[in-house]
């Protein structure tokens, strides 16, 4: 009779052993899934996080990816000069002299001028090394937008916004190294807008740099 008890208390002492490594191993499982469930969360949280761009005037801004890798690296801008036609720079007032002069201070990615009256021609001199095909490569000028904005739209769509807001369109060819780089000149029409424009430099159709600049009306005299 001993016998049968001792046995029922030892089934019973493995039974219980049992069970309470099972839910020890359980618990450790669900502590792990948990772990991995939380740093996957923080990986997607940090993988959906989007490059803030800032939007300030005279800044050539490259379009970058969310690690902030540029998207594009065969059009690549080192440096640009604009000049407003009805603007003095140093005081001085004939345009070949302006550019000698704004060329030998450099070539800008920040504090370029950005600064111009509607219906002034702006133009456009810029330092690059691209030598892929010119037609590949379009400059616009539209109303101000956030990149988000502009990157939901096709070239298409982007130069139809130019042309019914007053802004146009350069078709891009290799600078003139003999003239400073001369890429090119347009204007915002003066029947539209004051405010804050976008110089937007696409490459293959997608979004690659943009100027913000702002337009306003020439002072009467």
């Amino acid at each position: 009779m001993k016998n049968k008890i001792f046995l029922v208390i030892g089934l019973v002492l493995v039974i219980g052993l049992f069970v309470i490594t099972s839910c020890g191993n359980k618990r450790e499982e669900n502590v792990a899934q948990t772990a991995q469930e939380n740093e996957n969360t923080s990986t997607e949280t940090t993988n959906n996080e989007k490059h803030e761009y800032t939007y300030t005037d005279g800044v050539l801004t490259q379009i970058v990816d969310e690690e902030g890798n540029p998207k594009q690296t065969d059009f690549v801008i080192d440096g640009i000069i604009l000049v407003g036609n009805r603007h003095d720079y140093s005081e001085l007032t004939d345009t070949g002299e302006i550019i000698a002069k704004l060329a030998s201070q450099g070539y800008k990615k920040e504090g370029i001028n950005s600064s111009f009256y509607l219906g002034e021609w702006i133009e456009m001199y810029i330092d690059t090394k691209y030598a892929g095909v010119d037609s590949d490569v379009k400059i616009l000028v539209t109303p101000h937008k956030t990149v988000e904005e502009l990157e939901t739209l096709s070239l298409s769509e982007l130069e139809e916004l130019a042309i019914e807001n007053g802004g146009f369109i350069i078709d891009y060819k290799t600078p003139e190294e003999d003239n400073y780089k001369y890429v090119g000149n347009g204007y915002v029409h003066q029947d539209y807008s004051e405010g804050k424009y976008d110089i937007l430099f696409t490459y293959e159709g997608k979004l690659a740099y943009f100027i913000n600049i702002t337009e306003t009306k020439e002072p009467a005299e």
